[in-house]
């Protein structure tokens, strides 16, 4: 019965282990899609509102959608209204409707320092999932950026949902972007950013995976974008940054998320206990 009890447990404890890598899995793509697609929702918002003023276009993120602007003594919305065969040059498709609303700047302009920024979602589905959340860009200057990420109505989580399953994943976080480089420069592909924490903290908020597994989510090294790699399909993805996922419930859950160190791709790698496990999404 002792042999039989030590192999049962053996086994039981292989099981764990696999389900536990595809915990990990999991969260690494929820989180992984998350990040493109609200980091594209605030590209094509900035695509737009700098193309209103005959500065940067990017052709294929705007020929394809419907804009209407309006315009009043306090604020300036933007509806970019797609359609279900709108695809972008990363061969991407977008439907629904991104609504961006900028106030606090007596140009409208969304990089003048004070302007508030808040992009919100009707429909909007990009890639294979729907985006339900809002984005507030709080302008510090014209590089540097406080970004918060919640649900819908300012507060709570924001969510990504999976179109052919329904399933559903959750972050909200309050965040530090900066452009490093290109912040002056009129071509948007020019531009490299970061991103941290609130005050620059190195806490990246609270996310919940398409399991219902929630993590604290930290750095370890900044999440860096790089707009040069939009001409080959990954620039809504980071392309550095090491990201730490400490498990609410289960310490063995706990596991490190690399983007790798500047190069344009879709992959990362998991860390856990010395074993690395490389995704592509």
């Amino acid at each position: 019965m002792g042999a039989l009890a030590c192999l049962l447990l053996a086994a039981c404890k292989k099981k764990e282990q696999e389900n536990i890598t595809m915990t990990e899995q999991r969260s690494a793509l929820d989180f992984s899609m998350f990040l493109s697609g609200y980091l594209d929702a605030i590209k094509v918002a900035e695509d737009v509102m700098d193309s209103n003023y005959g500065a940067r276009i990017m052709a294929n993120n705007i020929s394809c959608s419907n804009i209407s602007i309006d315009s009043n003594g306090t604020y300036k919305l933007y509806t970019i209204n797609f359609s279900n065969t709108c695809a972008d040059y990363d061969g991407f498709y977008r439907s629904g409707k991104l609504f961006v609303r900028v106030s606090n700047s007596s140009d409208k302009r969304y990089n003048r320092t004070g302007a508030i920024t808040e992009i919100t979602f009707d429909n909007l589905i990009y890639k294979e999932f729907q985006l339900d959340g809002k984005i507030r860009l709080e302008c510090l200057d014209s590089a540097r950026y406080n970004l918060r990420i919640k649900g819908s109505d300012g507060n709570g989580n924001a969510s990504i949902r999976y179109q052919n399953t329904g399933e559903t994943a959750f972050w909200s976080a309050d965040l530090y972007r900066v452009t490093t480089s290109g912040a002056n420069d009129v071509f948007l592909l020019n531009n490299d950013m970061e991103i941290s924490g609130e005050s620059e903290s190195n806490f990246l908020g609270k996310f919940t995976n398409t399991y219902g597994n929630s993590y604290s989510v930290t750095f370890s090294a900044k999440l860096r974008q790089n707009n040069s790699c939009y001409s080959e399909g990954f620039g809504r993805i980071p392309v550095a940054g090491d990201i730490i996922f400490t498990s609410d419930s289960d310490s063995d859950d706990d596991f490190k998320l690399t983007y790798g160190s500047g190069t344009c791709d879709n992959t990362a790698t998991i860390s856990r206990n010395n074993t690395n496990r490389e995704v592509t999404y």
